[in-house]
Parts: C-alpha cells; sequence; structure tokens
C-alpha cells in the first residue's frame, strides 16, 4: 500500500478551468498541494482564490510563491519550489502534477492501485495519457496516435529536480519510466472560447424570449462539440482584421 496520494498544482490566473480540475481530482487524492504565483491581475486573483476556497476542503493547500517572469527559468524554478514542499512534507507520497487545465478522467480512483502496481514494478514514476482538446470538444490532437505527457506521476523523494528550463521535464527519477493509458488528463488550453459559450448559454436560458430552451441546448452543444454548420469563407477580409491576425 502506498504511503499517500496527492496532485500538485503550479498556477497563477486561473479560476473557472482550475475548479473543474480540483473537482475532477479530489474525489480521489489525500491532499492537493498549489503553488500560487498571483500575477498583476487582482481581480483573476481573487476569483481564483475564490474558487479554491469555494471547496471548503482541508486537503487543499495554498502557497503563495512569486512566478519570477523576467527569468527565462521561471517554470523550472516554479516547479522545483512544489517539490521543495513535497520533499518536506510528502516524501515517498506519489502525486500527480496537473496544470490548471488539465481535467482527470472519472476513473481517477484507479491511481492509487495504478501506483500500487508500479512500486511492485520498482517504478516510481510515470507518463499519462493525454488528450488534448483543439478548439472544441468534438475535436482532439491527431499528430500521434497517443499522446502521454512525460514523469507527470511520481514517488516523492530527495532526489527529484526540474531543469531550469521553459516546459521542463521532471528529472532524477529513480528506476524505469513506464507509460500509462489507465486514466486520462484532458488537456484544455485555449479553450477560452467554450466557456464564452456556456456563460452564454446560461445566460440566455435566463434572459432570452426569442429562443426556446430546447433551441438553445442546440445551440451550445453545436458549438462545444464542433458540429455548428459552417461553410468557408472565400471573401475579403477587412483591413483591421487582415492587420490584426496576419490574414
Amino acid at each position: 500500500m502506498i504511503k499517500g496520494l496527492g496532485a500538485v498544482y503550479m498556477v497563477e490566473d486561473s479560476d473557472f478551468w482550475l475548479r473543474l480540475s480540483l473537482k475532477s481530482v479530489l474525489p480521489f487524492v489525500d491532499k492537493v498541494v498549489i503553488v500560487a504565483g498571483f500575477g498583476k491581475d487582482i481581480y483573476k486573483n481573487n476569483k481564483m482564490l475564490e474558487s479554491i476556497s469555494a471547496f471548503n476542503d482541508e486537503r487543499i493547500e495554498v502557497h503563495s510563491i512569486r512566478y519570477k517572469h523576467e527569468s527565462k527559468s521561471a517554470d523550472g524554478e516554479q516547479r522545483n519550489e512544489y517539490l521543495n514542499i513535497l520533499k518536506e512534507k510528502y516524501k515517498d507520497w506519489w502525486f500527480l502534477a496537473c496544470d490548471e487545465d488539465e481535467i482527470l478522467s472519472d476513473n481517477g480512483y484507479e491511481l492509487r492501485a495504478i501506483a500500487e502496481k508500479a512500486e511492485a514494478l520498482n517504478c516510481e514514476c510515470l507518463d499519462i495519457h493525454m488528450e488534448h482538446f483543439i478548439g472544441n470538444f468534438g475535436c482532439v490532437d491527431a499528430m500521434v496516435p497517443q499522446h502521454f505527457v512525460l514523469r507527470r506521476f511520481f514517488k516523492v523523494h530527495d532526489g527529484l529536480q526540474y531543469p531550469f528550463n521553459e516546459h521542463p521535464i521532471l528529472d532524477g527519477v529513480r528506476g524505469q519510466t513506464y507509460e500509462t493509458n489507465d486514466v486520462t488528463l484532458f488537456h484544455c488550453s485555449n479553450m477560452d472560447n467554450m466557456v464564452s459559450v456556456i456563460r452564454k448559454y446560461h445566460n440566455n436560458l435566463k434572459k432570452s424570449t426569442m429562443h426556446t430552451p430546447e433551441f438553445l441546448s442546440q445551440w451550445k452543444n453545436w458549438h462545444l462539440k464542433g458540429t455548428y454548420k459552417v461553410k468557408e469563407y472565400v471573401g475579403e477580409y477587412p483591413k483591421a482584421l487582415k492587420e490584426e491576425f496576419l490574414l
């Protein structure tokens, strides 16, 4: 039996996606460690803290550590900050490293068994299966047959560290690293348009006298699943659009 199971985050200004990510992992873990960099947008900072506080869950601990945007090695530095916390307080626990816009599959209960099986094989780190949504929830990245995010599920020990670069991959892993597709992280990067869709849907449900709830539900799903009927635009774009978007 493993010593403990947790999830760890490096965040800054997130509220919507972080709330969903926490909602997906909390049913399955013993602890959530969040290192909050806090950006310059006070409104977003407050919204993020409100999202976290709304869970009213003592398993969540937040550490405020400034993210050094001026440094090229900021990503690696900040991830080492959370590693230091894990090494001090949760040695020999297994932790899933999540980004704020990653949602864990509903079978996250399998993480504990996955870690126990890995330990039996003298494995202390796993690559996790990932689906990258592209533009909407009906399309995923198909550049390779299966995507795996490297060294995201690991057993905490003193030798772990992140290199000081952008998008660092965990170093100092003991033993062989394996891939697992028994659970999945769903990556929702660049999906803020989907947030706008669901918010507009709820707003229209309350206020619209033009459209029925049935139509609004269809409209929502057309956008969210990428099934809205469209055709290619072949005309001339306005100069303002061409200059701004390099069309």
